[in-house]
C-alpha cells in the first residue's frame, strides 16, 4: 500500500512538480494550496507525512504546523504524530529553527529534486529504504 503525503503548497508549478515526483517514487499524493486547506485536510484525512511551504497565503505553513500540532495534543493516547517537512528557499539556520519551534521535524531546501524529496521522505514514512537506492 503506497504512503500517503500531503502536498501543502501555494505555487501551482512547485506543486505539480513534487506531485509528479513523488507519485514516481511511489508516494500516494494529496495537495492542498495554502495553510488553513492543508490543516483542514491533515486533520481530516490520515497521513504518512506532509511537505508544508512556509510561505503562503491565507495562512503561511509555520501556523499551520503549530495547528496541527495543537490538534494532535489533544487526541487520546497513543495520540499521532505525523511527520511535517517544512519546504523552503530560504535555508538560513534562523529559518530552519523557527520551523522546527513550530513543530515541524525536518527541512527540505528548494529547489527540490526527485533525489531529495524521496530520501527526505523515506527517512521519515520508511527508514528501511536504503538511501544509495534514492537516484
Amino acid at each position: 500500500m503506497p504512503r500517503r503525503v500531503l502536498v501543502v503548497e501555494d505555487n501551482l508549478v512547485n506543486r505539480k512538480l513534487m506531485e509528479v515526483l513523488l507519485k514516481a517514487g511511489g508516494y500516494e499524493v494529496v495537495t492542498a494550496t495554502n495553510g488553513v486547506e492543508g490543516l483542514e485536510k491533515a486533520i481530516g484525512e490520515p497521513f504518512d507525512a506532509i511537505l508544508m511551504d512556509v510561505q503562503m497565503p491565507v495562512m503561511d505553513g509555520v501556523t499551520a504546523a503549530l495547528k496541527i500540532r495543537e490538534w494532535e495534543a489533544k487526541l487520546p493516547p497513543p495520540g499521532r504524530h505525523v511527520p511535517i517537512i517544512a519546504v523552503t528557499a530560504h535555508v538560513m539556520k534562523w529559518n530552519r529553527d523557527q520551523c522546527i519551534r513550530a513543530g515541524m521535524d525536518d527541512f527540505l531546501a528548494k529547489p527540490i529534486t526527485k533525489k531529495s524529496a524521496l530520501h527526505i521522505l523515506r527517512k521519515w514514512t520508511d527508514p528501511t529504504v536504503p538511501s544509495q537506492t534514492l537516484d
